[in-house]
């Protein structure tokens, strides 16, 4: 990332979560209150604590199940207090990845069965990878958003803050050690935002080849582009009034092939694979109804004159996938579309969105 040393990056742990909740930790300790404007509590009185886990009660597909949970940051008014019989804070950190509602859905769930309501704090890379599915259950859910980074000139971001770091700390003799580490991860978070500026500016739409063996920064793109995919679709059914409800998702950032996703009506879905954006559905492998569907929803994409507009551009092709029948389950593709096919960044998350709509009105038929 940068040719100057970096103890971040020497030591190899700049992209693992763990570090930045424990750089958290360390600056709250230090007194650094970057979530004074969500709390005006003094937290560098306050005990923060790692990875703390705990159990949830849930039901999934039928059956009653108990399900570990680990909550990133849990910050307590003392030393004594059970860490998770009364949390004052809580923070879910997403440095690598964009949590999804299901995610945030486990951890109410916990507090509300525990009888708990702690500040909820949500941190993120940076705040516009954020779908609207995930944003407006933060809102109705009271999960305040913070971000490392923020695209939009702004100032509310934790690399904006520690470039205002007041100047009464960095004279302070004692803290020489401490001063060394902030100024490092400073200049580590400083080489970030540069990348990310360079990728997110750029408005021609970037594909593959251009993260060549930078799998992470590829990954966030991808989140970025699930993100302005998501609000074009929030703009474009709140001006016909239209309501379509998804839940999106993500790789969380394991596979060596980054992917995101949108699911709807439980087994559709609209995904970008790597270079490839792809409609289809889930399935199990002995529903003898699937090569029905598969039929009727080929047919209906044929049928579609915007689909067919896209396909006849050369961005795209139908696909004549196999189904599978041993037992267990699958995802089929039905259709797949290349990113490198679009020159232009807003001209890709426009026709996304229309793609999007076009597929989820196209499946109406099919229930």
């Amino acid at each position: 990332m940068q040719n100057n040393f970096n103890i971040f990056q020497v030591l190899s742990v700049a992209n693992k979560e763990l570090t930045h909740s424990s750089m958290i930790g360390f600056l709250i300790s230090e007194g650094f209150n970057f979530f004074k404007d969500i709390c005006e509590n003094d937290l560098a009185k306050l005990v923060v604590n790692l990875e703390v886990t705990g159990n949830v009660k849930i039901e999934e597909k039928n059956k009653p199940l108990t399900k570990k949970l680990r909550f990133d940051i849990v910050i307590n008014n003392n030393v004594l207090d059970n860490i998770l019989n009364a949390p004052f804070m809580i923070i879910e950190n997403k440095y690598k990845a964009t949590p999804t509602q299901n995610q945030l859905e486990l951890y109410d769930t916990y507090l509300f069965q525990n009888g708990l309501s702690p500040i909820k704090v949500l941190m993120v890379f940076f705040e516009e990878q954020i779908p609207s599915d995930v944003k407006s259950y933060c809102d109705l859910h009271n999960w305040k958003i913070k971000s490392y980074f923020t695209i939009n000139e702004s100032n509310s971001s934790l690399f904006d803050y520690l470039n205002n770091v007041n100047i009464e700390y960095y004279s302070n003799p004692n803290k020489k050690k401490q001063i060394f580490l902030i100024d490092e991860y400073k200049a580590y978070l400083n080489a970030v935002q540069g990348e990310i500026k360079t990728i997110i500016n750029e408005s021609s739409m970037l594909s593959t080849e251009y993260f060549k063996n930078n799998r992470d920064f590829w990954f966030k793109y991808l989140l970025y582009i699930q993100g302005l995919i998501s609000k074009r679709i929030s703009e474009k059914l709140e001006v016909t009034n239209c309501e379509i409800v998804y839940k999106s998702g993500n790789d969380g950032g394991s596979n060596v092939i980054p992917s995101v996703v949108f699911w709807f009506k439980k087994i559709y879905f609209f995904g970008i694979d790597g270079n490839s954006l792809k409609i289809g559905f889930w399935y199990e492998h002995n529903d003898n109804s699937i090569l029905e569907r598969k039929k009727l929803l080929i047919e209906a994409l044929e049928n579609s004159i915007y689909i067919n507009g896209l396909i006849l551009s050369d961005k795209g092709v139908i696909n004549n996938p196999n189904v599978k029948d041993k037992n267990g389950t699958s995802v089929m593709s039905l259709a797949s579309f290349y990113l490198d096919k679009w020159q232009n960044k807003n001209d890709f998350i426009e026709d996304s969105a229309k793609l999007f709509i076009e597929y989820y009105n196209i499946t109406n038929n099919m229930n």
